[in-house]
C-alpha cells in the first residue's frame, strides 16, 4: 500500500483523483479547505483509506508542519486552482499554485528516506508552453497567451509553477521527480479512460484558447493516479509535461 497526498482534494478534479487512489487501496491524505465539503458520498467504502486535514499549505504556520505533512509520502498530487469569482480571480493569493509548488518541494527536500526520490505531480494547463520544447502555437495564440499572462492571474500562475517544475526545481531539489499534466478545457461528464497523452498539445486541437482540445475531469484524475501508482508509466512522462485529450464522446455533466 503506497501513501499520497492530494492538494485541493474537494475540487472537482481533485476529488476524483483522490477517490481513483482510494479504489486502488492506496492510503490518501486528503487537504481540503473545509471538512462540510467532505468526501464520503464520493469515496463510499474506500473513505475509510482517506484521511482529510483542514487548511492549506500556503497556511501552514511552520515549514515542519508542511513537512510533517508529506513526510513518507510516495507523492504529491497538486490539484489547486483559483475559484471563478473576481476575488478568486484577482484576490490573494495570486500565485497559489506556484508558491504551493515551491513550498511543497522545499518540505519534500528537507524529510523522507535518505535517497528516495520524491515526486510531485501537478495539474496545470495546455495553455502553459514547455519553453523547454518547440510548441508550435499559431502565432494568434502565442499574442493571446501573451496577453493572459498579463490579464488574468490565474494563467501567469499556471504559467510559473511549470516554469518553476521545468527550470528551477532540478537545481534546487535534485531528489525531486515530477510530472506537469497539462489538460485541455475540463469537461465533466461521463467517466471513461479513452484518452490519448502527448508530449506537447496536439496541433490538430488548433491552439490552446481558440482550439478544440477538451479533457474530461475523470481523465485527468485517472491518468495523475496512475503516474503516481504505475513505475512504468512514471518513468516514461517523469520530468515532462503531457498534454492530455479526450479521445472519446465528449459529454458535459
Amino acid at each position: 500500500m503506497r501513501k499520497f497526498v492530494v492538494l485541493g482534494a474537494t475540487g472537482k478534479t481533485g476529488r476524483l483523483v483522490t477517490r481513483e487512489l482510494a479504489r486502488g487501496k492506496h492510503r490518501v491524505t486528503a487537504v481540503v479547505r473545509s471538512r462540510e465539503n467532505c468526501l464520503t458520498e464520493c469515496l463510499k467504502e474506500d473513505v475509510v483509506l482517506v484521511d482529510q486535514v483542514e487548511g492549506t499549505v500556503l497556511g501552514m504556520e511552520s515549514e515542519g508542519e508542511v513537512e510533517g505533512l508529506v513526510k513518507d509520502c510516495d507523492a504529491v498530487l497538486i490539484c489547486l486552482g483559483h475559484t471563478l469569482t473576481m476575488a478568486g480571480v484577482f484576490g490573494a493569493p495570486r500565485r497559489l499554485v506556484r508558491d504551493t509548488v515551491k513550498r511543497v518541494a522545499k518540505a519534500l527536500g528537507s524529510s523522507g528516506a535518505r535517497g528516495k526520490k520524491k515526486k510531485i505531480i501537478l495539474m496545470n494547463s495546455n495553455g502553459v508552453r514547455n519553453k523547454l520544447l518547440v510548441e508550435n502555437y499559431p502565432w494568434h495564440e502565442r499574442m493571446l497567451l501573451g496577453l493572459l499572462y498579463f490579464a488574468l492571474p490565474p494563467h501567469a500562475d499556471n504559467v510559473e509553477a511549470s516554469e518553476y517544475l521545468t527550470m528551477e526545481v532540478a537545481k534546487e531539489h535534485p531528489e525531486i521527480e515530477w510530472v506537469c499534466v497539462r489538460p485541455g478545457d475540463l469537461l465533466d461528464g461521463e467517466e471513461h479512460s479513452n484518452y490519448g497523452v502527448s508530449p506537447s498539445p496536439a496541433e490538430k486541437h488548433g491552439g490552446p484558447v481558440l482550439g478544440s482540445a477538451k479533457t474530461s475531469r475523470y481523465q485527468v484524475a485517472h491518468f495523475m493516479a496512475s503516474l503516481a501508482t504505475n513505475d512504468k508509466l512514471w518513468d516514461e512522462w517523469k520530468g515532462k509535461t503531457p498534454a492530455i485529450y479526450n479521445e472519446g464522446e465528449e459529454t458535459e455533466g
